[in-house]
């Protein structure tokens, strides 16, 4: 690793940074890594829970790895500090040199220095992870929306908006459960330009959102849902009969809408927990993190 020169990701390497991501990942334009993932984008600024660590070699930006630390609140109240990692690349042409793992090294080092007490990413089964103690955990369906026993019509005075707005963020920032959302989290999350947002109001109060269509990973998924039960409900009736193609992701335990199928289980992330008795390890089964979680 002498060869390899150490430094944070800074926004004037946005494009290096782009072109890696894209390259490593085998995407082409139009799709990019950031554009799904603008989380990671260096060029927007005041993210004081971010940390993007690059190497370069001869100048050229060859490997990197982000973290992003938040706080999970728990079901019964406790609360854990979590570091989510995500944008772990390295050049194809420069593959096989452990380049990638001095990267999560770094990542692990300035987590555990803010008291993260695990750390998850998303991903298939890979030695990189798996050698670092990584493991699968917790659990995720996904369910035709054909398969939601949903029906009526949607009450009079209702309005169905498309697009994004500051109401989901509120909605994220007001969870009792889950990762907790600071107010620089709103940068990142306005600027997703892939995810088809629905909103349902009524007497100009919005009610519910749903969000559909991460990028690469979640195409044709419903990712996001919160809200009222009733705005809820009329919400899910309303995108079930316009777009019956699309699937819910959802939490085993949900058995609301009428699911009426099971679907078969996956995993829903891979933790590596610092310590015994970590709170989140030890409540794995009723985790859950959304799509616009996931880095």
């Amino acid at each position: 690793m002498g060869d390899l020169k150490w430094d944070l990701i800074r926004a004037d390497q946005l494009s290096d940074f782009r072109r890696l991501l894209d390259h490593a990942f085998g995407l082409k334009a139009p799709a990019s890594y950031l554009a799904d993932f603008p989380v990671w984008d260096p060029s927007i600024d005041r993210q004081p829970n971010r940390f993007q660590i690059g190497g370069t070699l001869e100048g050229k930006l060859v490997t990197t790895a982000s973290l992003r630390l938040v706080e999970y609140a728990l079901a019964e109240g406790r609360v854990e500090k979590i570091g989510l990692i995500g944008a772990v690349a390295t050049h194809p042409d420069h593959g096989g040199k452990g380049y990638a793992s001095a990267s999560l090294d770094r990542i692990f080092v300035e987590g555990r220095n803010h008291g993260v007490k695990a750390f998850a990413l998303w991903g298939s089964e890979s030695a990189l992870y798996s050698k670092r103690g990584f493991r699968f955990g917790g659990t995720q369906l996904r369910t035709p929306l054909e398969r939601l026993a949903i029906e009526g019509e949607i009450p009079e005075g209702y309005e169905v908006r498309t697009g994004w707005d500051e109401e989901v963020f509120n909605f994220l920032s007001r969870r009792k459960t889950g990762v907790r959302y600071l107010d620089s989290d709103l940068l990142w999350l306005s600027r997703q330009k892939s995810v088809e947002w629905r909103t349902i109001w009524f007497e100009g109060k919005c009610l519910a959102y749903c969000g559909w269509n991460r990028g690469i990973d979640l195409p044709g998924i419903i990712h996001e849902i919160d809200g009222t039960e009733e705005g809820k409900r009329a919400l899910l009736l309303f995108v079930k009969r316009r777009y019956p193609e699309l699937e819910l992701l959802h939490h085993p335990r949900d058995t609301a809408y009428g699911l009426r199928a099971i679907s078969l289980t996956e995993k829903l992330a891979q933790f590596k927990f610092e310590a015994e008795g970590s709170a989140l390890e030890s409540s794995i089964d009723s985790v859950w993190f959304s799509g616009m979680d996931s880095c």
